[in-house]
C-alpha cells in the first residue's frame, strides 16, 4: 500500500515537472532543477530527473551541503525548485520558502503531509501509534488549506494536487 501511495505521489510530481518544462519550452538539464532537502536522492531516482541535490545532512551525500534557510546559490539561478516532504521538518519553513523563491527564476514544486490524513495513514499501517500517527520528526502539522495559505501569502499558486496523504503545489516564484 505504501509503495502504491509513493508511486502515485511521484507520478503527480513528475506531471508537474513536465508541465513546468512545457510552460518554459525548455529542455531538461541537471542545472535546471534544485532539489532542496534531497536526502539520499530517492525522488530524483524515482522520477529519473537530473537535479542539483541540496541537503544539510552530509550523510545524505548531496551535491550541495547547505541549510534550506541559507541557500548558497545566486538569485534567480535555477528555473525549478523542488522541496518535497521537507518544510514540515524545519523550525521556520517560511524562511526556507523565501530562500527558494530568491534562487528560483521560474517555478516551485512543494509538498507537505496533509493532516489529519497523513497521521491516519500512519495509524492504519501501525506506525507512530503512541503519537496517534504523528511523525516525531515533524515540527509542523498542516492541513492542506493552511499550507496553501502560507504559500499564497508569498507566491502565486498555479495548481494544487492532492495525492493521499500529501498536498502538492506548483507555484510561480
Amino acid at each position: 500500500m505504501q509503495r502504491a501511495l509513493l508511486a502515485r505521489f511521484h507520478a503527480q510530481v513528475g506531471e508537474l515537472v513536465g508541465e513546468v518544462f512545457h510552460i518554459q519550452a525548455g529542455c531538461l538539464r541537471s542545472q535546471d532543477v534544485l532539489e532542496v532537502g534531497c536526502g539520499e536522492g530517492f525522488v530524483a531516482r524515482a522520477l529519473d530527473l537530473p537535479t542539483i541535490g541540496l541537503d544539510r545532512r552530509p550523510e545524505a551525500r548531496p551535491a550541495v551541503l547547505a541549510d534550506a534557510a541559507r541557500l548558497p546559490i545566486r538569485d534567480k539561478a535555477v528555473p525549478i525548485v523542488l522541496c518535497l516532504e521537507v518544510l514540515e521538518h524545519l523550525p521556520e519553513p517560511w524562511i526556507a520558502l523565501e530562500e527558494m523563491r530568491r534562487v528560483c527564476s521560474g517555478y516551485l514544486i512543494l509538498s507537505v503531509p496533509d493532516q489529519p490524513w497523513f497521521s491516519l495513514g500512519n495509524l492504519l499501517r501501525g506506525k507512530n501509534l503512541s503519537r496517534l500517527g504523528e511523525d516525531p520528526e515533524h515540527l509542523w502539522h498542516w492541513r492542506g488549506e493552511t499550507f496553501l495559505r502560507l504559500l499564497r501569502e508569498r507566491c502565486e499558486v498555479v495548481r494544487t494536487v492532492r495525492s493521499f496523504p500529501w498536498v502538492i503545489a506548483l507555484a510561480k516564484a
